[in-house]
């Protein structure tokens, strides 16, 4: 029982806090608190780009505007304005901040104490998931601002005649409330000082010119700007949309109308819970309505809004899923249109399960050698805590995740296990739309695509026993993916790095809290996922964090139009073309030579880039084709065409490369085709990748002992070429691999 002490002592010390916090919120003017805390967020947000910017104390003063607006509607207020109401206000508000920091501060330790105590009761990988899943539902801000609006008009503009029909407004006129709306909440205050000061100087310019400055407008100006930056009309949301009042009321909750929110039988009170604003993100003081928190506003803006105007109609809701369903899906494709230009996009194919059921797939794409299947799931997540109730949390993320992992991987096999496998356009399966000849591919990847955002769970679903996604089937929002849509330049580089994002579901000791950290550490470490099972060797888990800073800033900085670098990889110029003129061809494998390519390290794609010039420069000299290769990682032949030389034959470049390949010992390797102009610009590139099965078995010897003599004359070369004697054990290898001489040829 001792044990258990300290748990029980800080689940009473929160609850006293709830209690204070909500004792306090009573007798509080509803106006000048909401004032006093969002000029808080205010102040603790300037020059804050990335969630990394901010302290502790300050990441809790962001939360304080949402859960005292959560308190304020569902608790009855009794404020009485007296005389030393300013001063006795002040300190209460200052109370109040103080302990939802405090509240804010002590949950984390809560968690981790309830786990503690778990501990032998529960398996410890669903305790662990437990513990992390409760700290991230407190994560808020799950889109970049710059991507906000624009993602939410996709999915509401199908929507437009249901919307016109219940509010009486225009898709048009309700996404330039919402920009409106996102410029208040974001900028709204900055932007009314920077006026009120700019004000300011033109008064004093006009008094040291004598000029008057009394027309009427110019002080009305100056009292409406006055009003934005110290009271709070820059969150009326009637003045920042002018939406119909039928729509604002919908959204709206009044002081003191929730009852749910401490109702709960145990954690009342707690931001354990969803909040009430979560549902209905505005709260009406004094007959005016008032929208607070940005992210939480936009976080849930769209199911809010779809509470609201479907229960205006007895069909509404079924409508309303149906148009989502579509909508959904059309926007998914629309991007991966955009990410993989020409690419061929299937969507709603039906192919035989048995021999007398069929089965249906959202999406299948076809880019050049790569395979998508993607299943989308346009249903709402249900958020249930994961502590107080576990099997509901795990039954509203399974809904949404296990069943469409299963679709992807059973038309997975049902494509590998018949030749061609074919599709067709409804569940009678009697009227093919196209076959796969899965031959063609030499990579599939499976993806789920959820228009719910909990990306701190899908980050590593493939992992957490919560739910059985499997591995390498992937799990993003909409909103993830429209970020991809908007960083990723080059298909073949989406390609990339969605072949890492695979591999990351394998490596069970790897953990993300975001799922752009992906991004972030695909951009910093490339092969990330190696490096994680590298770097999880030995440890149970180990944790990525803060790897997509740099994307914040850039995306954030691009939100206020101001220039910036997108963050990236290092490629060298020559490499990139090589990329872009393969992403021209439709050879076979083509993504696996760009794959190989791009696994490259930093070194090593110099490396090659500065081989192909070394020859290209040899070449020019002699006259004559020089053959290349390296055998460390990277393993390749190189070739290089420059006009007016003398080429080798065919038969010479296949005993070149046979016989070198064979003395190797390598499983495979590729062989590099470089067409180049007479300034050495490249021009076109081949490829080929040859394996050990490639090697005829009745020459291999024979292959080995030719193989031999090239390694004899290369090194021969390197001796003259550098006037030593011999080669050092911890020279670079004559081969070409970058290795030390010891560890490659002079083993």
């Amino acid at each position: 029982m001792e044990s258990l002490k300290p748990y029980f002592e800080i689940k009473e010390d929160i609850n006293r806090i709830v209690t204070e916090i909500r004792e306090c919120v009573k007798i509080a003017s509803p106006y000048d608190l909401m004032n006093f805390l969002t000029f808080s967020v205010f102040e603790a947000s300037l020059n804050k780009k990335s969630e990394r910017d901010y302290s502790g104390n300050e990441n809790c003063i962001l939360r304080s505007v949402e859960y005292i607006q959560s308190v304020l509607v569902s608790t009855s207020n009794s404020y009485q304005r007296s005389r030393d109401d300013i001063v006795e206000q002040e300190d209460l508000f200052r109370k109040i901040l103080k302990l939802t920091c405090d509240l804010y501060n002590k949950i984390p330790l809560y968690y981790g104490l309830w786990s503690i105590e778990q501990k032998g009761i529960e398996p410890d990988d669903k305790l662990e998931y437990i513990f992390y899943s409760q700290l991230m539902s407190l994560v808020r801000g799950k889109q970049y601002q710059l991507f906000r609006v624009p993602v939410i008009k996709e999915l509401l503009t199908p929507h437009a005649r249901m919307i016109q029909d219940v509010y009486n407004i225009s898709i048009e006129q309700l996404i330039e409330g919402l920009v409106s709306l996102e410029t208040n909440l974001s900028q709204g205050r900055l932007i009314a000082i920077k006026n009120v000061i700019n004000g300011i100087d033109s008064l004093k310019g006009s008094l040291k010119s004598e000029k008057a400055f009394d027309r009427e407008e110019d002080h009305e100006s100056m009292v409406i700007e006055l009003q934005k930056s110290l009271g709070l009309d820059v969150y009326d949301i009637k003045k920042a949309t002018n939406w119909p009042d039928k729509l604002i009321n919908d959204l709206t909750l009044d002081i003191g109308e929730d009852t749910t929110f401490y109702g709960h039988d145990d954690f009342g009170g707690w931001p354990l819970w969803n909040l009430p604003i979560q549902f209905k993100p505005c709260i009406r003081i004094n007959d005016v309505v008032y929208a607070f928190d940005y992210n939480t506003f936009f976080d849930n803006f769209y199911r809010s809004f779809q509470k609201s105007i479907t229960k205006h109609s007895i069909d509404g809701e079924r409508q309303w899923n149906s148009d989502q369903k579509h909508a959904s899906e059309n926007l998914v494709e629309r991007v991966f249109a955009s990410i993989l230009p020409g690419s061929v996009i299937h969507h709603a194919n039906y192919y035989p399960l048995g021999s007398r059921e069929s089965a249906e797939n959202d999406l299948i794409i076809e880019y050049k050698d790569v395979l998508f299947i993607i299943e989308i799931k346009a249903g709402s997540y249900t958020y249930t805590p994961a502590i107080p109730d576990y099997e509901s949390h795990k039954k509203s993320l399974s809904s949404i995740i296990e069943k469409a992992g299963k679709q992807c991987t059973r038309t997975k096999q049902y494509i590998d296990s018949t030749t061609p496998a074919v599709f067709y356009e409804s569940d009678k399966l009697d009227n093919k739309l196209f076959e796969i000849n899965n031959s063609l591919f030499t990579q599939t990847y499976l993806l789920v695509i959820t228009l719910a955002d909990f990306n701190e769970i899908t980050a590593s679903i493939e992992k957490i026993s919560v739910v059985n996604a499997g591995q390498d089937v992937i799990a993003l929002s909409i909103n993830d993916l429209w970020v991809y849509k908007e960083y990723f330049s080059s298909p073949t580089e989406f390609v990339h790095f969605i072949k890492q994002r695979t591999l990351a579901t394998h490596v069970k000791e790897f953990e993300v809290y975001d799922e752009l950290d992906h991004l972030g550490l695909y951009i910093n470490l490339n092969q990330y996922a190696v490096q994680a099972q590298k770097s999880g060797e030995g440890y149970d888990m180990v944790y990525f964090d803060g790897y997509r800073e740099e994307l914040d800033h850039y995306f954030a900085d691009l939100y206020l139009g101001i220039s910036a670098k997108r963050p990236s990889q290092l490629i060298p110029n020559d490499l990139r073309t090589i990329l872009e003129i393969c992403e021209r061809k439709q050879d076979n494998a083509i993504t696996l030579f760009t794959n190989f390519l791009l696994d490259l390290d930093q070194a090593s794609r110099e490396m090659l880039c500065d081989k192909i010039h070394e020859v290209y420069r040899r070449e020019k000299e002699t006259g004559t084709e020089v053959p290349s290769c390296a055998f460390g990682d990277p393993c390749f032949f190189l070739f290089v065409k420059v006009p007016g030389i003398q080429m080798l034959s065919e038969d010479f470049r296949w005993k070149y490369y046979m016989s070198t390949f064979a003395k190797s010992g390598r499983e495979k390797c590729f062989l590099i085709y470089i067409s180049v102009d007479a300034e050495g610009n490249i021009l076109d590139v081949k490829n080929r990748l040859i394996t050990r099965d490639d090697i005829p078995a009745e020459q291999i010897d024979q292959l080995r002992e030719q193989g031999t003599l090239y390694a004899e004359r290369r090194k021969q070369i390197y001796l003259d070429s550098t006037h030593k004697r011999k080669i050092g054990r911890n020279d670079p290898c004559p081969c070409g691999s970058g290795k030390k001489y010891k560890k490659c040829c002079g083993k």
